[in-house]
């Protein structure tokens, strides 16, 4: 049995901190509480601080803040939960959504060695992908397992509720067609944040903290 865990990095391994800090530089009574949407505006608008007329731009802050998910440490316990992966064997693949630059890349990669000093991060296992593409990479997985016919549990840790719906989705019409799970297994883990509360269907796990895996 193989277990690949693909594991996102903005608001999943690391905490809220870094967002909540840049959006205070905007709005000093911002709190954790009022990220009620995955997009800055949106959560924005739901917790009161602007109405629809506002002209924040969600793409523009993050352009002039690219690394503002980066600015905090990971979540506490994250990398125990990384090490104890790594020492018992298991592969672990890092995989974010974002535009790829050259500098972005090493940015991220030197970012994941600093904090993970003890976990073989590089080219093979960083992973840059476009806004919800990380599908192919679960599906890519899933499928390849089912045509070696060999046993490989998948698993994805996640913050975005819509990524997780999009996997479960895609996993439950590749049984319906192929019946990969004869040999192809997903685990889906759902890291807690204000934005995604309300979604916790019986197949996805909620963490609200690392240290519960360990």
């Amino acid at each position: 049995m193989k277990n690949i865990h693909m594991f996102d990095i903005d608001s999943t391994l690391t905490g809220l901190d870094g967002t909540v800090r840049v959006l205070q530089e905007y709005f000093p009574e911002f709190k954790e509480e009022d990220l009620l949407d995955y997009d800055l505006r949106l959560s924005l608008i739901k917790s009161g601080h602007i109405d629809t007329e506002h002209d924040f731009d969600t793409y523009k802050v993050i352009n002039a803040r690219p690394h503002m998910f980066l600015e905090d440490e990971p979540r506490p316990y994250a990398n125990e939960y990384l090490e104890l992966l790594s020492k018992s064997g298991q592969e672990i693949q890092l995989i974010t959504a974002r535009y790829h630059t050259d500098y972005r890349y090493k940015y991220t990669l030197d970012w994941a060695n600093l904090h993970f000093p003890n976990i073989a991060i590089s080219e093979e296992n960083l992973h840059f992908t476009r806004a919800n593409r990380k599908v192919n990479r679960v599906s890519s997985a899933l499928m390849k397992a089912h045509m070696m016919k060999k046993e490989v549990t998948v698993h994805l840790y996640e913050d975005k509720a819509e990524t997780l719906k999009q996997c479960l989705g895609t996993y439950k019409e590749l049984i319906r067609l192929y019946g990969i799970d004869k040999y192809a297994t997903l685990k889906l883990y759902k890291v807690l944040t204000p934005y995604n509360k309300c979604y916790k269907p019986q197949e996805v796990k909620t963490i609200k903290c690392w240290s519960e895996l360990l």
